[in-house]
């Protein structure tokens, strides 16, 4: 598991980029993946994703200095399963009652949320479905809270997995002729399952960005399209759970919330036929249930010991916690009850902790059910027996 975390550090990334840079005397170039010349804007995708990240890290580090985590940088992620639970949402602006009147549309809403469980590396198994069965933590938290922080960690980790191996793998900067050394970089991320890095912004778009989709985009709910079919039907692209318990898929929807699904238009009549990626035709969900690693290898040269992930810090703090299970000193259990309930989220999103019955409650129901019986008989046998010698006195008078 060591050898995993090394590849996830976007601590080492850095380092390592900085390292080739002196040792090649110039910039590392990538003649597959985009190359960036001068200043990054700040409005551009990347520069909002270094500014978000900068705000992330800033964050995180203030919360450091209240709240100790180290140890978590042990554990294994493992994704559970992804739950739609029936909410009421007041109405943006727009959404107005169908009488005209002004008050805000209240409606029945689909939020969604995601169980996740925190193994011990050394215990933590892909093929299990629930990762591990002792030593762990149970949490639930929102999907795109955790989806954010999902796939900032994916792209991290695919940047510097193709970074590794351009330097240190493909052995393709032997030759000093640019087809020869694009067709060698291509023939290995190929042979070695990582087409990802071909996509020019370190694969946290699997299909190259060729559907005009990238994931990032539509974390949130978000618009897609030309306003949908030309008649004003606007159409939206939203994470989605595939069933209570399931995946997470891309879906497309026909309301801001992605709550309603679009039955009548599909992702392929706005691109020539083509399937949108991590939706459920594609096959490919977006969060894998392999055990992804918790923590990483401090960026701080005065530290060898792993630190907590930057973006999964905020996803534990912000989670509902169920860590009865784990032999740590501090442990929260104040969501026991609420994570346990996922279990009973019935297909409408309500939860019924009530669909199996108690057997202590059933023993206890027949008990009194064949106590009244017999209790019913003995009083009639009474009452017989009151009414026979009644009668038997009146005779003797």
């Amino acid at each position: 598991m060591s050898s995993c975390k090394m590849l996830v550090s976007f601590g080492l990334v850095l380092a390592f980029w900085s390292n080739a840079a002196c040792s090649s005397g110039g910039s590392i170039r990538h003649p597959i993946m985009k190359k960036f010349d001068g200043p990054i804007k700040g409005s551009s995708k990347a520069g909002q994703r270094i500014l978000k990240h900068a705000r992330r890290l800033d964050n995180i580090r203030k919360l450091d200095q209240e709240i100790n985590i180290s140890y978590l940088a042990n554990y294994d992620l493992k994704f559970i399963g992804c739950y739609s639970i029936s909410t009421w949402s007041m109405g943006e602006m727009g959404d107005y009652q169908a009488d005209g009147e002004d008050d805000f549309l209240v409606r029945v809403k689909q939020g969604r949320v995601v169980q996740f469980r925190l193994c011990p590396e050394d215990s933590c198994e892909d093929d299990l479905a629930v990762g591990c069965k002792e030593g762990y933590g149970d949490y639930a938290i929102d999907l795109t809270t955790f989806l954010e922080a999902y796939v900032e960690d994916m792209a991290n980790s695919q940047e510097w997995m193709c970074q590794y191996y351009e330097e240190k793998k493909c052995n393709c900067y032997n030759d000093d002729d640019w087809q020869d050394q694009n067709s060698c970089l291509y023939n290995c991320f190929v042979e070695n399952d990582m087409s990802y890095c071909m996509n020019g912004d370190g694969g946290n778009n699997n299909n190259g960005n060729q559907n005009g989709i990238e994931l990032e985009d539509y974390i949130f709910c978000a618009e897609f399209g030309d306003n949908g079919n030309g008649y004003g039907d606007a159409t939206y692209i939203g994470p989605t759970c595939d069933e209570q318990g399931g995946d997470v898929y891309l879906g497309i929807f026909s309301d801001l919330y992605c709550s309603v699904p679009a039955s009548s238009k599909s992702y392929s009549s706005y691109s020539y036929g083509s399937v949108m990626p991590y939706s459920v035709e594609s096959g490919t969900p977006i969060i894998s249930r392999d055990c992804n690693p918790f923590g990483q290898p401090s960026d701080d040269d005065r530290y060898s010991q792993y630190m907590v992930k930057e973006d999964f810090t905020l996803v534990y703090l912000s989670a509902a916690k169920c860590e009865s299970q784990m032999t740590t000193r501090d442990v929260h259990e104040g969501a026991c009850g609420y994570i346990e309930g996922l279990k009973h989220v019935s297909e409408d999103g309500i939860i019924r902790t009530s669909v199996r019955p108690s057997f202590a409650s059933s023993i206890a129901i027949a008990l009194f059910f064949t106590a009244s019986i017999l209790l019913g008989s003995y009083v009639y046998y009474l009452r017989n027996k009151i009414l026979s010698g009644a009668k038997v006195n009146l005779a003797i008078q």
